[in-house]
């Protein structure tokens, strides 16, 4: 569907099992729990229903770690082109990340060779050829990209921009990601941490190559455990390390974005 002229942007944010939105309303900006404890094969009844009132608006899709997730790829001799790396990409999906064998796939190509791969659940995908029928959708990305992008530590991005890819028939997405990685300015820092609504994002990098690029889901467990956890096993420690997360909703179900980035909880 083609869209002209100038509208309004809400970002949209797609968990496991939780939906939020953000916009601007008439005291700033405006953020609100769309839906929780929703599998995500049901919440875009509930999504549609909260953007009614905005009328026509383009939306950006972020997406959760546990629904897009990142995972670095071996070197493999004699692969290079874009289309066999998605095909090692593809071989390894499952295995890296549990993610179902259909979910879609990008490449970071910025980290050099070989690539950073990112995955993209399937019924993510679902969600957004729906609104696609409805608004025009601008950007799709990780949330975690969204916070890396604001603390300096890298820039990677999946699809951020217009969305040819969601809908194409093949089984890999673009190989274009756009991304750029460059440490943070804090010098203690070695890496990224992004706590969301299901996943703890880890991201650790050497100059300007990941070392570690993986989500782990909550499942359940406290987000700190998890994070511990994930940072024993790669020999580090919280103190080396930026931790960003996402406000909690139960305890503040609206609140203003800081620092630009949607859903992020304001650090003291």
């Amino acid at each position: 569907m083609w869209w002209a002229g100038k509208r309004g942007i809400a970002t949209v944010y797609v968990g496991q099992d939780e939906v939020r939105l953000a916009h601007a309303g008439p005291n700033g900006d405006e953020q609100q729990v769309v839906a929780r404890a929703v599998p995500l094969g049901e919440a875009a009844p509930f999504l549609r229903e909260a953007l009614k009132p905005l009328g026509r608006v383009a939306l950006r899709v972020l997406v959760s770690g546990g629904l897009c997730q990142p995972f670095l790829l071996p070197p493999v001799e004699g692969v290079g082109s874009d289309a066999e790396w998605l095909q090692v990409a593809a071989g390894l999906l499952e295995d890296l990340t549990g993610m179902p064998a259909n979910s879609r796939l990008w490449l970071d190509r910025e980290q050099g060779t070989p690539p950073l791969a990112v995955g993209l659940h399937p019924e993510v995908e679902a969600l957004v050829k729906g609104l696609a029928e409805h608004y025009r959708v601008q950007a799709l990305k990780p949330w975690w990209g969204e916070v890396l992008a604001r603390e300096g530590v890298a820039s990677v991005r999946v699809a951020d921009g217009p969305l040819p890819q969601v809908g194409a028939s093949a089984h890999g997405g673009s190989a274009h990601t756009g991304a750029g990685a460059g440490m943070s300015t804090k010098p203690e820092a070695q890496g990224l941490v992004v706590i969301d609504s299901d996943a703890v994002t880890v991201l650790l990098a050497d100059g300007n190559r990941y070392e570690v690029a993986q989500s782990y889901s909550l499942m359940g467990e406290p987000a700190p455990t998890v994070l511990a956890r994930a940072l024993i096993s790669h020999g580090r420690h919280v103190g080396e390390v930026v931790v960003r997360r996402m406000l909690d909703a139960s305890s503040k179900p609206s609140s203003p974005s800081a620092g630009g980035v949607p859903f992020l909880e304001v650090m003291a």
